[in-house]
């Protein structure tokens, strides 16, 4: 009794296909969210920011925007790849978007790091041409893998989408089929000229790598410097 807990959401605002459902599940969201000392969204408080609708909107429910959290870190490093690939995801769709990127990334003179996201007891590295593939990585290693790559491909979750602003990169977004909230993340982020996207069942890697240059990403953090640490400031005075 007495101790502060926080509620840490992207999701104020949780969007479902039917708007009456949505309503509903809204309300019962902030309903557990006030049982909290206080609610948390790892995002910018404003444009241009990460989650749209998701979180920004309004709302009588009490919150505090802190900035992104990733594990990833900005590092300068020499460019090995083009591209990197970073697969995650449910079964099946995992398998066959990285079967359709590896039979269109075979085709590209470009150097290509495929991380597969398989869930397995030991790292394993092959080469396939001028591809690379990795079975899984640790953060750390993943942080250097994408400081030297000049484009990420990946799905459009919230952590991924956090990840890529900390970097500063480049991507192509690819939502996983079905999933509601990336296609909209996926879908806002291209209209505001921040990632660009494909759906996996018209993927065009070939003219998505055309496409993204001129899809900038984030490159202004300094938008949410501070602002974490600030709130864990005031928690402990």
């Amino acid at each position: 009794p007495g101790l502060p807990s926080i509620f840490l959401t992207h999701q104020l605002f949780i969007r479902t296909p039917w708007q009456a459902l949505s309503w509903a599940v809204r309300q019962l969201n902030h309903r557990f969210i006030r049982q909290f000392s206080e609610c948390w969204v790892p995002d910018y408080p404003d444009l241009p920011n990460l989650s749209g609708r998701l979180s920004h909107g309004a709302t009588r429910l009490p919150h505090s925007f802190i900035g992104p959290l990733s594990r990833m870190q900005t590092l300068e490093r020499p460019q090995r790849y083009d591209v990197a690939v970073v697969l995650s995801g449910p079964e099946p769709q995992r398998t066959r978007l990285e079967q359709t990127l590896l039979r269109q990334a075979s085709t590209l003179p470009l150097r290509w790091l495929f991380v597969q996201g398989l869930t397995e007891e030991r790292q394993q590295w092959r080469r396939q041409d001028q591809i690379d593939l990795c079975n899984f990585m640790s953060s750390g290693e993943l942080n250097e893998a994408l400081a030297a790559s000049r484009i990420v491909v990946c799905r459009s979750g919230y952590s991924s989408i956090m990840d890529l602003a900390v970097l500063g990169k480049k991507a192509v977004l690819i939502p996983t089929p079905g999933q509601t909230e990336q296609e909209y993340l996926a879908q806002r982020l291209y209209r505001h000229k921040l990632f660009y996207t494909q759906s996996q069942a018209q993927l065009d890697l070939s003219r998505a790598l055309v496409e993204v240059e001129r899809y900038p990403g984030f490159s202004q953090l300094e938008l949410g410097r501070g602002l974490l640490k600030e709130k864990v400031r005031q928690l402990a005075d």
